[in-house]
């Protein structure tokens, strides 16, 4: 099964190369009260209390050149900044999966600041600070506010704080809190639809009984046809129930089928045998942060199919994915139970479709 080894491989090198990724938007303030030099100071007090805060082995932070190129060049990007009033939406266009800012201005000649953090795939607010109700007087004591305040908000990010070791000799000590679950704003959209697109290694198992074997005699068994290369392509609708549960129907296009070596030698072909399927899938979603965990029924028509196909295929569908920003890069395996049975002179099979998958995708 080299098709289905160099498609786990695949996998497991983008897996062991995935990190949450995080990026500090310029600072946003009225022009008359702060100059430029003043915001873009701001910006820097920001990124560098993120980078002291989250560990580099887990996270990645966005360099401004990298978030500038993503939003279309340095035009396009103070265009975004200034129109857009959604921080989410500029964190989508960044790819990123958090997204953070500062904003600033001024109350009856005071200073006054707000920082927010985001979870871009779910819009949820993970943590704000506003100065604790507190104004500034002088602009320096306004950074150190960040020094001293903002690294809060950044450990409430999943993964930003390591899990203290919990000491086995001492049975009298107290629980660790956990960390603070991230509250969902208000008003936020639940939910989002996908792009999947991929390749497949599908063969197909068989159970057969009264064949003819070359002997001549009657034979009963079961046993694997040989694998192909096939394709799919589709939608998904994603809901979340949970913040860390999702529920995920599709639409797919999807290709199954086998490689017979006795056809191969009866008709000189190569021994394939594709069947071209409408898929409706209907997963839940377990969501770990960056990574998912999906499990669910799968309902297939065929449209096109073999001579061995049945018109329906019910099966199980497992996989694991991992969402980095807006991008989506996951697996799957496919088993079907329901059997397409194929009855004929030269005696009696049922037919289960097996199928592992790739898939790229994009979240809308």
């Amino acid at each position: 099964m080299n098709n289905i080894t160099s498609i786990l491989l695949i996998l497991a090198l983008t897996a062991y190369a995935q990190q949450i990724s995080v990026a500090v938007l310029p600072s946003d303030g009225d022009e008359a009260i702060f100059n430029n030099d003043d915001l873009e100071t701001i910006t820097n007090k920001m990124r560098s209390v993120a980078l002291k805060t989250l560990p580099s082995e887990t996270f990645t932070l966005l360099t401004q050149e990298i978030v500038v190129k993503r939003l279309g060049g340095a035009e396009n990007f103070i265009k975004e900044c200034k129109e857009s009033s959604c921080i989410v939406d500029l964190g989508k266009k960044a790819q990123v999966d958090y997204v953070a800012q500062a904003s600033v201005g001024k109350v009856r000649e005071k200073m006054r600041i707000k920082v927010e953090v985001y979870d871009v795939s779910t819009n949820g607010l993970v943590g704000i600070y506003d100065g604790n109700g507190e104004y500034f007087d002088d602009y320096f004591v306004l950074l150190k506010a960040i020094d001293e305040n903002v690294p809060d908000i950044f450990k409430k990010i999943p993964n930003a704080v390591p899990k203290a070791p919990v000491a086995k000799a001492d049975t009298a000590s107290v629980a660790l809190k956990s960390e603070p679950v991230p509250v969902k704003e208000k008003g936020k959209r639940a939910w989002s639809v996908g792009i999947r697109a991929g390749l497949n290694s599908s063969y197909t198992y068989a159970v057969y009984d009264n064949v003819h074997n070359e002997n001549g005699n009657y034979e009963s068994g079961s046993g694997d046809y040989g694998d192909i290369l096939g394709m799919q392509i589709g939608i998904v609708y994603d809901y979340a129930l949970k913040d860390w549960l999702h529920l995920q129907p599709g639409l797919m296009y999807i290709q199954k089928g086998m490689n017979d070596s006795k056809s191969a030698e009866q008709f000189g072909d190569n021994g394939d045998w594709t069947g071209h399927y409408i898929e409706l899938p209907l997963l839940l979603s377990l969501k770990l942060s960056a990574v998912r965990v999906n499990v669910g029924p799968y309902f297939d028509v065929c449209v096109e199919c073999m001579s061995y196909d049945g018109d329906i295929d019910i099966g199980v569908n497992i996989g694991l994915g991992f969402d980095i920003g807006m991008f989506y890069i996951g697996m799957f395996y496919a088993h079907s139970i329901s059997g397409n049975s194929n009855d004929s002179s030269e005696g009696w099979f049922d037919f289960y479709n097996r199928t592992l998958g790739f898939n790229l995708g994009i979240n809308l």
